[in-house]
């Protein structure tokens, strides 16, 4: 094509299929020469060689061909899930009682919803079984599982804290773990409306929960030691989680998949057993005519490597405050 009579060549390159690519390379090891595998990223307009092992890991889940959630927990063992929580969820959600499974057909079903896979030692918890159903303290075997909560004096992190909790369970404890430390700072009050009284809250129930949902659903699993974090400020509810979500991936951008709705069966384990669906958070549509004035939007920040959901308090007003 000619602009301003200037020749220009378009070249369209299709996407790869046998992501990711790697530059083959040839290093002195030890005094012998040897052929090596170089990963790059694209970052604007500079390249750099990727060396971080979760950073390449990633990138081959990112091409469907590693599935995090799917993968043994070294050490962890059947005995580490919980059976009561996993009978509860069968007849609850699957109507399925345990009693008329034997162990090989129990184990059958606990594989084809990816909590189970088998290896050389033989059958062990996966990533989302453990995340799903494990007893105890879960970050034993998997450190980046933790919902750090803390309560700020005032607008700033600089101006200390006044209550800090880690909790370290399986994801649905800790979401009514981080659920019941929020609580406990959201103020309850009320308007007369007519001769209605109608109940109001700093920061709505249901978009807490939805908001954390989406946290523990979606952040990225890989980013090993990383936390989902939960800071109560005097004026605002932040909550940083690990990865960036796929809802804020460009257009026409590959967005890798890490979390556990990457996973059919351990999604679908999820959702029923959070009862939520895990969608964002809800804006102000979902108030009353009274609540969108008074509400400012939650602010979505996608800050790279981390996604950043911010809840503003409700403003002040004539409200009857209760204890």
């Amino acid at each position: 094509m000619t602009v301003e009579e200037k020749k220009i060549a378009v070249i369209e390159v299709e996407r790869g299929h046998n992501k990711p690519y790697a530059v083959n390379e040839v290093a002195n090891i030890d005094g012998r020469k040897a052929k090596i595998k170089l990963y790059y990223n694209r970052h604007g307009s500079t390249t750099r060689e990727i060396t971080d092992r979760d950073e390449i890991q990633r990138l081959f889940q990112a091409s469907g061909k590693l599935h995090y959630e799917i993968t043994p927990v070294a050490g962890a063992t059947i005995s580490d899930l919980d059976a009561t929580a996993l009978a509860e969820y069968l007849q609850n959600f699957r109507r399925l009682e345990v009693s008329t499974f034997d162990e090989p057909a129990l184990h059958r079903l606990m594989e084809n919803l990816n909590l189970l896979t088998r290896t050389d030692t033989g059958l062990r918890p996966t990533v989302a079984g453990l995340l799903l159903f494990g007893k105890n303290r879960v970050t034993r075997w998997l450190p980046q599982n933790g919902v750090d909560c803390v309560k700020i004096r005032g607008r700033d992190l600089g101006q200390g804290t006044e209550d800090v909790k880690f909790f370290e369970r399986q994801v649905f404890a800790n979401l009514e773990d981080a659920l019941a430390f929020i609580y406990r700072y959201n103020t309850h009050s009320f308007v007369i409306e007519g001769v209605r009284r109608v109940d109001q809250f700093d920061y709505p129930e249901k978009a807490l929960r939805e908001c954390l949902v989406n946290a523990l659903v979606h952040r990225d699993y890989t980013i090993s030691g990383s936390h989902v974090r939960v800071h109560l400020f005097e004026d605002r509810i932040e909550v940083p989680q690990p990865g960036p979500h796929s809802q804020f991936a460009h257009a026409g951008q590959n967005q890798a998949r890490h979390d556990l709705s990457s996973q059919p069966g351990a999604h679908a384990v999820f959702l029923c057993r959070a009862s939520f669906r895990t969608s964002r958070p809800r804006h102000s549509n979902d108030f009353s005519r009274d609540e969108r004035e008074r509400r400012p939007e939650p602010v979505f920040e996608d800050l790279g490597e981390k996604l950043k959901i911010t809840l503003y308090k409700r403003a002040g007003d004539s409200r009857h405050e209760t204890a």
